[in-house]
C-alpha cells in the first residue's frame, strides 16, 4: 500500500469514526485540521508530509473529551498504524505529534519538538479560533 493509499484509508476510518461525534470535534473539525496542516505543509518540503497528514487526521482519535479509555484508544491508533505497515519509528513520530498537539487546561506537558508536530498543532489551533470556534463552542 503506498501513501496516498493509507492516507485515504485512514481519512475514510476517521470519517466513520466522528461521523457521530457532538463534541465539536467531529469529523468536520478532523477534516479542517487536516486540510490546513497540509497547506501549511507546502511551505516545508523538506517535513515529512506523511507524518503530518495521518497526525492530523489522527489528532483526536483518542482525545479524553471523546473517548472513555485514552490508553486503550492510543493502542488501537497504534494498532491502526502497525496495520497499515508503518515502521516503529514512524509510528511513535505520529504519536508523539499527536500528543504534542493537544492541551488541558491551557497546559501540555509534551511541547513540540519537530517541524511536523508544530505543523499539526497550528493546524488545529487555526481551527479552534474564529467563527468555526465560536460555533464550536
Amino acid at each position: 500500500m503506498n501513501e496516498k493509499e493509507i492516507i485515504i484509508e485512514i481519512q475514510r476510518e476517521m470519517k466513520n469514526f466522528f461521523t457521530q461525534e457532538t463534541t465539536g470535534h467531529d469529523w468536520y473539525h478532523v477534516e479542517r485540521v487536516w486540510k490546513n496542516a497540509k497547506k501549511l505543509a507546502t511551505h516545508y518540503p523538506e517535513s515529512n508530509h506523511l507524518q503530518i497528514e495521518l497526525a492530523a487526521l489522527l489528532h483526536d482519535r483518542y482525545d479524553y473529551k471523546i473517548v472513555e479509555n485514552v490508553e486503550e484508544a492510543k493502542r488501537e491508533v497504534r494498532d491502526l498504524l502497525v496495520q497499515h505497515g508503518l515502521t516503529e519509528e514512524l509510528i511513535e513520530k505520529i504519536l508523539y505529534s499527536i500528543d504534542a498537539v493537544g492541551f488541558r487546561n491551557g497546559k501540555n506537558p509534551l511541547q513540540p519538538i519537530s517541524i511536523e508536530d508544530k505543523i499539526v498543532q497550528d493546524a488545529d489551533r487555526l481551527d479552534a479560533i474564529g467563527a468555526i470556534a465560536i460555533a464550536r463552542t
